[in-house]
């Protein structure tokens, strides 16, 4: 999960991820790092392909991520009605594992923090809990050194993909833009409230690490690892842009592995043509 923010206006904004299953299922680490997914849409390609031309072009843009089996062992403690079942701080940020019984205790536990909360959150935590949800909770340490770029980095089992939307609502009209990259060809199941707000494109390409030029230390350790775990080239990868009102966030994002038919028709125009790959990183 990457993040961009003003920091100086973030410090007591908290980051709340539900996750499906128990909280001792589930790795969390932080990265200074932000990956970079290059290439090409398949659609645009294969026409190209059939039209004996190729339009070559490159796309870098931020992703979401759940990957990487990190665990920390803590011991369990209580916090503001909430069990604390771990605790990373790293790069200026603060990534913790909790659960609890209601909304409440996770609304004290974060207002125990001087995190700004809206009471609003207690019935849609409800929710969350009553389904068997764990959180992650994530926050600014301003007194600790910052990343360029944070990144939080966690995995948990899950028997479907899954991105979390309902506690975006509480923004009311507001517009929030979100950007989902999934690794592989996919189909997501977008529900009626937000397909008129939403794209999804299909592209083959690779990721790398950026950073930003006016730095001289690398990506992080942490970074580095996750770009590791893709090691396939070409890479394919789904693309998932929701520009919703935040009230129409009234259901989850939910993700089939599917590769839609056309999506499969596509990819077989463009292996039987090859193809050309234009990707850009710096380190």
């Amino acid at each position: 999960m990457s993040i961009n923010f003003d920091w100086e206006e973030s410090n007591k904004t908290a980051w709340i991820f539900p996750v499906p299953g128990d909280p001792e299922n589930i790795n969390v680490d932080v990265a200074d790092g932000q990956p970079t997914f290059s290439g090409e849409d398949i659609f645009e390609d294969a026409r190209d392909d059939l039209d004996d031309s190729l339009t070559l072009f490159c796309v870098l843009y931020l992703g979401s991520f759940m990957a990487l089996p990190y665990f920390w062992v803590s011991s369990m403690s209580m916090s503001g009605g909430a069990i604390v079942h771990d605790h990373v701080e790293k790069y200026g940020i603060v990534a913790e594992v909790i659960s609890a019984e209601g909304g409440e205790g996770i609304y004290n536990y974060l207002s125990s923090r001087e995190l700004n909360v809206s009471e609003g959150i207690i019935p849609q935590i409800d929710h969350y809990v009553e389904d068997g949800f764990s959180f992650i909770v994530t926050w600014i340490n301003a007194s600790d050194s910052v990343a360029r770029q944070p990144g939080i980095i966690f995995d948990f089992p899950t028997e479907r993909m899954y991105y979390p939307l309902i506690l975006t609502s509480l923004y009311g009209d507001r517009t929030i833009p979100i950007d989902i990259i999934v690794t592989d060809f996919v189909t997501p199941d977008i529900y009626d409230g937000i397909k008129e707000h939403s794209t999804v494109s299909y592209w083959v390409g690779s990721v790398s690490l950026w950073r930003e030029r006016d730095y001289d230390d690398a990506p992080s350790t942490e970074a580095r690892d996750f770009i590791s775990r893709f090691d396939d080239y070409p890479l394919y990868f789904t693309r998932i842009e929701i520009s919703a009102p935040s009230s129409a966030f009234t259901e989850d994002l939910w993700i089939d592995k599917e590769t839609p038919e056309t999506v499969a028709y596509a990819r077989s125009i463009r292996e039987s043509h090859g193809f050309q790959l234009c990707a850009t990183s710096y380190y």
